[in-house]
């Protein structure tokens, strides 16, 4: 399915300064795991060196928060939306 990813400004650098990409994917997972092989600078930003999807960004699928074990479930359809969001904290 074709699905639209937007990137944070922080990521716009790595990904060829595009802030919003087409791919096709059958899940948020495969979507972002297909921009990582496209850019592999973004790939670095994205994916610890296990693959995991570092801790402080999240996915919102069509403006839903995903949990990490969602994205692999969840499937995407034709013009779905995929945010990827960076994660702010403080004290």
């Amino acid at each position: 399915m074709r699905v639209h990813v937007e990137l944070p400004s922080s990521l716009i650098h790595e990904s060829g300064a595009a802030r919003e990409l087409l791919v096709t994917a059958a899940s948020p997972l495969d979507a972002i795991q297909q921009l990582g092989r496209r850019f592999p600078r973004l790939q670095k930003r994205l994916f610890d060196a296990d693959g995991q999807l570092f801790p402080y960004l999240t996915l919102l699928h069509n403006g839903h928060p995903l949990l990490p074990a969602q994205m692999r479930s969840v499937g995407c359809q034709d013009g779905d939306t995929l945010e990827v969001m960076t994660l702010a904290g403080g004290g």
